[in-house]
């Protein structure tokens, strides 16, 4: 509950950062963003690939019909 109030507090009443961004700051992050999310994209494909050859690799030994001797 305490935690809750005090991120209520810090959102209304925000300190000054005096800090500066450029232009190339929002491109870079943006960037960034892309970035994230095409290696998540990659990995995901990776992933259920595995997967995929799991579930395939398993569903072929079970069905084994004797016919191919």
């Amino acid at each position: 509950m305490r935690t809750a109030v005090l991120l209520l507090l810090i959102a209304v009443f925000p300190f000054p950062a005096h800090a500066y961004l450029d232009p190339g700051t929002g491109g870079m992050i943006i960037h960034l963003i892309i970035g994230a999310i095409a290696g998540g994209l990659v990995t995901l494909k990776i992933y259920w690939a595995k997967v995929k050859g799991f579930i395939t690799r398993s569903a072929g030994a079970g069905d084994s019909t004797g016919t191919d001797q």
